[in-house]
């Protein structure tokens, strides 16, 4: 397997990868149990980007090596962590709030994506509402933010040392 990192390319509302000829594929929406009982080691919300306006993706860096990115444009516009707006607060602070706990659940189906994370002592719960009404709005229309695909080819879960911000 080749150390040339896989480069991902945000086009809204999923991603698209470039990827070296010996790397495996990115799997898209793991199974639950592949990812319960995971560390999340690192977080950002701004996956995909080279720090000059780019996709905004939320990656989880977890314990095995390997990353869930979350390939919705600006996630954190969509993504509630314990109800609260991720872009509503510090999206930084927010995320690295999750980081040091395992996850415990992970559900995604067409529509919406929830992930429970936390220990004895803390728990969180990363998601999307299947219920457009209760998602976010858009801030210029106030319209309920709508998923026109599946959800579910817009989560990738794949070894963590082949992402590169582009």
């Amino acid at each position: 397997m080749s150390d040339q990192p896989i480069k991902i390319r945000g086009v809204s509302p999923y991603c698209h990868w470039s990827q070296t000829p010996e790397c495996v594929d990115p799997k898209f929406n793991p199974s639950e149990q592949e990812l319960v009982d995971l560390g999340v080691i690192e977080t950002t919300g701004y996956g995909g980007t080279y720090g000059m306006g780019g996709p905004g993706f939320v990656r989880l860096d977890l314990s095995n090596g390997m990353a869930l990115v979350v390939c919705v444009w600006a996630a954190t516009g969509w993504m509630t962590l314990n109800g609260n707006l991720i872009e509503d607060n510090d999206d930084s602070e927010a995320l690295s709030s999750i980081e040091g706990f395992k996850i415990q659940a992970y559900d995604c189906k067409e529509k919406s994506l929830v992930i429970l994370l936390g220990d004895e002592t803390k728990s969180f719960t990363l998601s999307i509402d299947e219920n457009p009404s209760k998602r976010p709005v858009w801030r210029g229309t106030g319209e309920p933010k709508i998923i026109t695909g599946d959800l579910r080819k817009g989560v990738i879960y794949f070894s963590s040392k082949f992402i590169t911000q582009i």
